[in-house]
């Protein structure tokens, strides 16, 4: 009590609390952090929503024995591009966000604004007996009053990371006994829906309950009419799932690239969640291009039906959360609460069930300070390392250094510059104003408590060797690596007593540490026997992190194959179009080469008979040439003869004359 009041001096500390025990060092050692790639999304839906199934779990039995009591809290987070952007960005101070504000966590609220862990007490009947000895008892008690309250299946996590067993000594007339609350994170991104489990709980919501299937649902119906062609798909606007026939609905899938089999019942919510995923993109580049909201889009939103409300969650695959509406006499309900918000409590929250948020919440960034402490701490070390490599390697021939400083400068500005944004993550966390350094005290302080065993004159002996003039340091030029850089070496760069900071429970003293046993031997060997056979639970793990880590590489590249697909679909149907086009211009080509070919043919055949008739009129020309040239010929011959006759009678004339 003096410990805890010590440590959170404005926490309100009920006047049944007893003792605390921190389990988070041993289920999230430093050399194993909590895991923030893993992103993970709630949609909450209103309490008047009823689920497609309906829940019969029972949260509080007859048998329900608050001696031991199971509560979870379920992380939520987003994808790991969306904290890089939000928590490093590269302009104004403004677009920063504290990655606290980013951590999310799905609580209860009862009352006015009083949140709770999800959870309850445990039943002998269901849940099994001997919780203080078998682990599994409670778990299977959280299964069931998380189902219960928010109708949430956890019995498909497979990892749960105890963080803190919370006591409480109740005094009675009749008997006074121990309480204890267990608090819980389990692998929830384990329940994330597949893509398939996606379509098929789409469906369940988009199915009204009684309703009866359509004959042409129960088969196969390819013949329903003829198939609308489209290269393009129909804006979201413009389409509704339910209305379209089969063909119809087929014709949207194959241009939108997704599978087009299956019955009617598959193909609506397929296309559903396509539809609402680009709505919900469109919505996005909207808000992105500028500022100013568009009315019509506004007013769009404000008259949708409370059928296209209901479904707005089928833009991207979440887990769906059904507050109970009978739970805690009908005032229960869940939200969606940041870290930051949850840290921010009051003396005047009174309530037990929100002290134990509250605790979590402090214990949550206490782990979350370690983790990014520890990556910072291994920057410091390694720049001072580097440091001192330089300064026993100095050269002695300063013409020659300085040429070589020059080079390596012109080089350095040459190099493409990446960020080393987990380094820069963990740098954030601790810069609250995002003035791009931290001073040397805090630094001093953050070591200090990271449980390396360090003294105050090592910690300031290591910052010495960073820190610059005006005694901060500035980790820019920390996370600004080179992209031909090599990564840096964790494991050389820590303090031999680092090795040991995994065993080091901050703020947990040896008896607490006697006090967590619970009948479960922490130190036991990793091989358990199944079966009869011995298993090795932590090479499981690590392989089952190794196939996760497969499985969203695939996913991922799955998607970008898709949208790479979409981007070849676009371009074939344009480079379609273009040959359509280039089709309908040549057949005008044809035509126009058909009838100029006609006319040529035309003009051939006037030619042809243009041609015989000139030779026609050169030869009737020649044998009028050949004719005039005889009848000139006789012309003279005649004119000759005459000339003769004429000439023979002057002479006969002539000698008549002188006969006379």
């Amino acid at each position: 009590m003096v410990e805890l009041r010590r440590r959170f001096s404005h926490m309100y500390v009920p006047s049944d609390f007893l003792s605390s025990i921190y389990w988070w060092v041993t289920s999230f050692p430093a050399q194993r952090p909590l895991p923030l790639e893993k992103p993970v999304a709630f949609h909450i839906f209103a309490k008047e929503v009823p689920p497609p199934e309906e829940n019969t779990t029972v949260y509080e039995p007859a048998d329900a024995d608050y001696s031991y009591s199971a509560k979870v809290m379920l992380l939520s987070l987003p994808p790991l591009e969306e904290f890089y952007s939000k928590c490093c960005p590269d302009g104004d101070k403004e677009e920063f966000v504290h990655p606290a504000r980013l951590i999310r966590f799905l609580v209860g609220i009862r009352g006015k604004n009083e949140t709770m862990a999800i959870g309850g007490p445990w039943s002998p009947s269901l849940d099994g007996s001997h919780p203080q000895s078998d682990p599994q008892v409670l778990i299977r008690t959280a299964i069931r009053t998380c189902k219960a309250l928010t109708g949430i299946d956890l019995s498909s996590c497979t990892q749960w990371y105890r963080v803190a067993e919370i006591r409480y000594h109740r005094v009675s007339s009749l008997k006074n006994r121990i309480e204890s609350v267990l608090l819980f994170v389990p692998d929830i991104w384990s329940c994330v829906p597949t893509a398939t489990q996606w379509e098929g709980i789409v469906q369940s919501y988009i199915q009204p309950a009684g309703e009866a299937a359509a004959e042409g649902d129960a088969k196969m119906d390819e013949d329903v009419g003829e198939e609308r062609e489209a290269t393009e798909p129909t804006h979201h606007s413009k389409l509704d799932a339910k209305n379209l026939n089969i063909n119809e609905l087929r014709s949207e899938l194959n241009v939108r690239n997704l599978s087009s089999k299956g019955l009617r019942t598959q193909l609506i919510p397929r296309l559903t969640i396509a539809l609402k995923a680009e709505a919900e993109e469109e919505r996005q580049k909207q808000e992105n291009q500028s500022g100013i909201e568009d009315e019509e889009t506004s007013q769009q939103s404000l008259e949708e039906s409370d059928e296209s409300r209901r479904l707005d969650f089928a833009a991207t695959r979440q887990i769906l959360v059904h507050p109970s509406r009978t739970a805690k006499g009908g005032k229960f309900n869940c939200a969606l609460t940041s870290l930051s918000v949850l840290l921010d409590y009051r003396p005047e929250d009174t309530k037990e069930h929100t002290f134990e948020v509250s605790l979590f919440s402090e214990l949550f960034n206490e782990m979350l300070m370690r983790d990014f402490g520890m990556l910072v701490y291994r920057s410091v070390a390694s720049d001072a390392k580097r440091k001192d490599g330089k300064r026993d390697t100095k050269e002695e021939d300063d013409a020659a250094a300085a040429a070589a400083a020059a080079d390596r400068k012109k080089k350095k500005l040459d190099k493409k510059k990446e960020l080393n944004h987990p380094l820069l993550l963990a740098f954030s966390y601790f810069d609250l104003s995002h003035c791009n350094y931290i001073a040397s005290k805090d630094l001093e302080d953050l070591f200090l408590t990271l449980g390396m065993q360090l003294s105050r004159a090592q910690v300031r002996k290591l910052l010495h060797k960073v820190i610059t003039t005006d005694d901060s340091l500035r980790y820019k030029r920390l996370v600004e690596r080179s992209s031909k850089e090599d990564d840096v070496d964790h494991v050389d760069s820590l303090h031999p007593a680092a090795a040991a900071a995994a065993a080091v429970a901050v703020g947990v003293t040896s008896e607490n540490s006697d006090e967590l046993g619970n009948g479960v031997d922490e130190k036991q060997s990793n091989l358990v026997l199944v079966n009869g056979c011995y298993v090795d639970v932590e090479q499981l793990l690590s392989r089952l992190h190794q196939s996760e880590e497969s499985r969203r590489e695939t996913e991922n590249q799955f998607k970008i194959s898709q949208m790479q697909l979409v981007e070849c679909r676009k371009s074939a149907g344009v480079a379609n179009e273009s040959i359509d086009t280039l089709c309908q211009q040549l057949a005008t080509e044809k035509q126009l080469y058909e009838s100029t070919l006609h006319q040529l043919n035309q003009l051939q055949e006037c030619n042809k008979q243009y041609i015989d008739g000139v030779n026609r009129i050169q030869s009737i020309a020649s044998g009028l040439q050949s004719c005039s040239t005889s009848s000139q010929v006789v012309v003279v011959k005649e004119e000759t003869a005459n000339v003769k006759i004429n000439a023979g009678i002057d002479d006969a004339d002539a000698d008549a004359d002188e006969a006379n």
